[in-house]
């Protein structure tokens, strides 16, 4: 701190010993609005966002509005170091840290920014109207494109002023504590993929929730998410924020523009004899779990017409031929809707061979459509 005041002292001493700022050129003038104007702006959606902060108790919407704090802060603090190293004379060095400016990637920034801030809108009017536990998930959605949005706003800003604000390391936030000041907000994770979770598990299935995005799911987790798939947007996540004894892997679908929209929790292998008993009995024990959390499902426990592998000891041999299917689905309907904005929930049991088995749980959000139309859009766009 001393060397700090001391420094500041001494540049006080030169710019009272004769040293004055020369007046500012048009350009400096007009990059000055530019700037106050860009604060103006930033400066209202901060209050808003610390008001909107100051009502929340605790939990994932907190922690998401918390970090929106962060980066809004971020960007209050990259405007006014510009401002004051242009109005003071002051060699920007002395200042902040500048890297160089790239105009195009500004303007393409600056493009985004207007879609994002126009799907911003159309969800805040749907969550708006929206109750129940349906409305708590938009709400969070809506809260997780707030927060990319202020992050698209940092990158336009240091594309535009050739800024970089320098933040400290990253650190662990508990479900229960505010986001840190200063926190850093958008760094990768290290290399080997794992580091201490910053925000806590949601309410959804596995602590995941409808329409969060990779990089939220990264920081919820502390794990790099992996592409399996890019033309279903398709990662792998070794394991989620509440994960659960009989899943060993989990399949999420990610789309770039409305999130998390499906989980695919893959099972541990089941050693089985041929009859199934073990895998049947696992099977059962998932579903009767997952009844008292969504209800009754619909079962479908059939052999095929016309299989050869009719028999009771053949069961492995029928489910690994497909001739036999064991499958517990459950849906949402207007009268009875599934908790977390979950469409539907499909459980399968599939055999690797005669002696062993495992099962799949797939979890399907209702912003399902988006994914698929994007899927579809990836795959026959070029054609």
């Amino acid at each position: 701190m001393r060397r700090v005041s001391t420094a500041l002292l001494l540049v006080a001493i030169g710019l009272t010993s004769g040293c004055f700022k020369n007046e500012l050129s048009p350009e400096e003038k007009a990059l000055v609005d530019s700037l106050r104007t860009e604060l103006k702006a930033t400066q209202s959606e901060l209050n808003d966002a610390k008001a909107k902060d100051a009502t929340l108790s605790g939990g994932l919407m907190k922690a998401l509005v918390g970090i929106r704090v962060e980066i809004l802060g971020a960007n209050v603090g990259l405007l006014e170091q510009r401002l004051n190293a242009l109005e003071s004379g002051s060699p920007i060095k002395q200042v902040t840290q500048v890297s160089k400016a790239e105009p195009e990637l500004a303007k393409k920034l600056e493009a985004e920014i207007s879609v994002a801030n126009e799907d911003l809108a159309k969800s805040r009017a749907d969550a708006a109207v929206t109750g129940g536990l349906v409305g708590v998930m938009k709400a969070a959605g809506v809260a997780t494109k707030e927060q990319t949005l202020a992050m698209l706003q940092q990158r336009y800003l240091v594309a535009k002023y050739g800024l970089s604000l320098p933040l400290p390391p990253v650190q662990a936030v508990p479900a229960t504590a505010e986001v840190a000041p200063n926190a850093q907000v958008n760094s990768p994770l290290p290399a080997a993929g794992k580091q201490a979770p910053e925000l806590p598990a949601g309410s959804g299935p596995f602590g995941l929730e409808a329409g969060l995005s990779k990089d939220l799911i990264e920081r919820m987790t502390g794990q790099l998410l992996t592409v399996e798939d890019e033309a279903q947007s398709l990662y792998m996540l070794e394991s989620p924020p509440k994960p659960n004894d009989a899943f060993e892997q989990y399949g999420l679908i990610i789309s770039p523009t409305v999130g998390l929209c499906q989980i695919r929790a893959i099972g541990k292998t089941i050693n089985t004899n041929d009859y199934g008993h073990q895998l049947r009995d696992a099977f059962n024990g998932l579903q009767s779990a997952l009844t008292t959390v969504y209800g009754k499902p619909q079962v479908l426990d059939a052999l095929m017409p016309g299989s050869i592998w009719k028999d009771s000891r053949d069961w492995m041999m029928a489910l690994r031929k497909k001739d036999r299917s064991l499958i517990a689905e459950w849906k949402s309907t207007q009268s009875a809707p599934l908790k977390s904005d979950v469409k539907n929930i499909t459980m399968v049991a599939r055999a690797q061979n005669t002696d062993k088995g495992y099962i799949v749980a797939q979890y399907s959000f209702s912003n399902e459509p988006t994914c698929e139309a994007e899927e579809n859009q990836r795959t026959t766009g070029s054609l």
